[in-house]
């Protein structure tokens, strides 16, 4: 069976820039997300491709001995701009320039994609797609490609897959992790061991494949214009606390410049009882870009040893039925840890606060209810086991304790 296509069917070809051109660095190209990317997760690079940038004289060749009518190639935006914006790279625009007359030459149409997926990793520093800058710039980008090549070229596409595109780069992740707690946001990078999240607010978390129970992926809502400058300071805090957790974390406000979560005990300041290995002390947790600690401090334990046990003393004004929550600090040298109030475990205990990377929170955990009288009660934290991959030093952080009333 055969079907007659319509005479006005166009046959052609396609590519796109950073999977053809190669010459990721000639004549002043800037990098972009697609470059990025490739590095940093150590995948086969388009940083030679197909040589094309090189040789579009024999690629237009073979478009002709394929008898096509058409071209669908794209622009490297920063190719022409290498940041994105501003300053106009001639060369790079000289070769598209060069590209299209080659085609027309040969009877065949130039079909022109504005993006295909590289944005300039400039922009990407900046706030990527989620900063209306960048639109702005996609839109000086696109005015300025139609003035200069849109006397040959009738035929754009603005975006290349959209849904793939924002799926694939802004998707939500929600991980739900073995110890209960959820964290929720867009991975940034990903190896064989972990993931590497941003969270609404530009907190980051490096999270451990074998950490996670599931993982789950949604659409990014982005919030209409304008609508967060309107919040107050506290309202956008307490806003990006409630986003970061479909669990439901707490509130946080600003005292005094200082990040604190509302109604916590700040681990550096709850009286250390005892500690029968090492020293208990204050650290400063601001050096640390990757997490945010409350009062941007912890308290902090070294020294110890497998089966030290630390007594801390924790506050509580009321008697009552309390749902008790906590963070700690993970990092390469944290240990295996139980943790006791007035003898009771925490539930989903015991805790590991090994994290491979970058000193991260372990974001907030449930502990459980307790039933508690007015006064001081015993907080212990025992050493049980260094994890088998961590420098084995036993460090433990506490950053808060929360207890809401039930």
């Amino acid at each position: 069976m055969f079907y007659q296509m319509p005479k006005n069917f166009l046959w052609g070809a396609a590519s796109a820039a950073y999977q053809v051109e190669g010459g990721a660095t000639a004549d002043g190209r800037g990098p972009s997300i697609w470059d990025t990317w490739c590095k940093q997760n150590h995948r086969a690079s388009g940083d030679n491709a197909c040589f094309s940038y090189q040789r579009w004289r024999e690629d237009v060749a073979l478009l002709k001995n394929l008898g096509v009518d058409a071209y669908r190639f794209s622009i490297s935006w920063s190719r022409v701009l290498p940041t994105g914006r501003g300053q106009l790279n001639p060369k790079g625009l000289d070769y598209y320039s060069r590209l299209v007359d080659a085609l027309l030459k040969n009877k065949i149409q130039p079909y022109v994609t504005l993006y295909h997926w590289d944005l300039p990793q400039a922009l990407e520093d900046a706030g990527g797609w989620q900063s209306r800058d960048t639109a702005e710039a996609y839109a000086d980008y696109a005015a300025l490609m139609v003035e200069r090549l849109g006397d040959r070229v009738k035929n754009w596409m603005t975006f290349n897959e959209i849904p793939t595109g924002i799926g694939k780069g802004y998707e939500l992740n929600v991980f739900k992790l073995k110890n209960g707690s959820t964290i929720s946001g867009i991975v940034q990078f990903e190896d064989a061991q972990s993931f590497r999240v941003a969270l609404p607010g530009g907190s980051k978390f490096t999270i451990g494949k074998g950490e996670i129970e599931r993982r789950d992926l949604l659409t990014v809502s982005l919030m209409p214009e304008g609508l967060l400058e309107a919040l107050t300071q506290t309202q956008a805090i307490n806003l990006v606390a409630y986003l970061q957790s479909p669990d439901g974390p707490p509130a946080a406000s600003l005292q005094a410049g200082v990040w604190r979560i509302d109604g916590a005990v700040e681990g550096e300041s709850m009286k250390v009882i005892s500690a029968s290995g090492g020293q208990a002390r204050n650290q400063p947790m601001g050096g640390f870009k990757a997490s945010r600690w409350s009062g941007n401090d912890h308290l902090w334990w070294t020294g110890g040893k497998v089966g030290d046990k630390l007594v801390l003393a924790l506050p509580v004004k009321e008697k009552g039925v309390y749902e008790l929550k906590f963070v700690c600090t993970k990092a390469h040298d944290y240990g295996q840890f139980e943790l006791t109030l007035d003898g009771k475990p925490f539930a989903g205990g015991p805790f590991d606060f090994y994290n491979p990377a970058e000193v991260v929170t372990s974001g907030e955990l449930d502990a459980g209810r307790f039933e508690l009288d007015a006064g001081e009660h015993r907080l212990e934290v025992k050493i049980i086991a260094p994890n088998p991959a961590a420098t084995p030093r036993n460090m433990f952080g506490l950053d808060y304790v929360k207890l809401e009333r039930k």
